[in-house]
Parts: C-alpha cells; structure tokens; sequence
C-alpha cells in the first residue's frame, strides 16, 4: 500500500513522496511498466547503435530526448552482474553487441 507523505531532503527542504504503508519511502513510483521501461533504454541503445556503430555507451550518455541512456546501460551491467536480468535480456542485448565490461573495451 502507498500514500502519500513528506520526507526530508538533503538539503533540510520537506518533498512530497510517495510512502510504503509501513512508513518506509518508496524508492520510486513510476507510470511506466517495468517492461515498458526496459523496451525504452533497449529502443534508445538501437538508435545509438545505429549512429554511433557499437553499444559501448559512455555511463554519462543522454538522448537527444532526455533519456539517460548510459545510466540506463550501467544498471543492465550491474542487474546481469547480480543476476537479476533474465537470459531472455541478456540474448537480447548480447546480440545488439552490449559491451558488458566498459573498462575492457
């Protein structure tokens, strides 16, 4: 269950955020699907790939659109590397090319 509450901020300022009934905050709400959200970084990393000729993305790379494709790409590496990203993804991405280890490319 989650309703809204107030937490503070770094710097001391109070925000509206959303709270898990226990009273803990919740990481993020997001309108999107889980899903819908991956389909989108694996969209973007095409239109990258198509322009830029590889997949090793710098982790500070953002769209034209706004969408933050390189953090995008670091949380695959790191959901792959605690085995958290399905063998379905992992096909997906190896055979768009995804550069896995960056310092080693």
């Amino acid at each position: 269950m989650l309703i809204k509450g107030r937490t503070r901020e770094r710097g001391g300022a109070l925000r509206d955020r959303p709270i898990v009934g226990d009273g803990r905050p919740a990481a993020h709400i997001v309108s999107m699907t889980h899903t819908d959200g991956y389909r989108t970084g694996i969209n973007h990393l095409r239109t990258y790939i198509a322009r830029e000729g590889h997949a090793n993305v710098s982790k500070r790379h953002i769209a034209d659109d706004g969408f933050k494709l390189g953090r995008w790409v670091v949380q695959r590496r790191h959901d792959r590397k605690v085995g958290q990203l399905s063998t379905a993804k992992v096909t997906e991405l190896n055979t768009l090319g995804m550069v896995w280890d960056a310092r080693a490319a």
